[in-house]
């Protein structure tokens, strides 16, 4: 499975940390979308997470992962809340 990564999880060691092995990567953008930080972090709202919106104007850089399991993704999403 592929899986288009920005912010933190950019970082390998973050995503070996969260589906347990490095998988290969790829510079990566997206299209279409902006980054912006409008996910409070721990209720205060002066801090937050990354994010993506639609814009068709812009586009996020990022990496895709080519080598993520089902079980991987499926701990992302645990992980994003998601």
């Amino acid at each position: 499975m592929y899986y288009f990564a920005y912010g933190c999880n950019m970082d390998q060691d973050v995503m070996k940390g969260r589906v347990g092995k490095r998988s290969r990567r790829i510079p990566a953008w997206i299209n279409g979308y902006r980054l912006v930080f409008d996910v409070a972090y721990d209720h205060d709202s002066s801090l937050g997470f990354a994010n993506i919106k639609h814009d068709s104007e812009a586009e996020v850089h990022g990496v895709l992962y080519t080598q993520l399991t089902k079980k991987g993704l499926h701990e992302l999403d645990h992980q994003e809340d998601f």
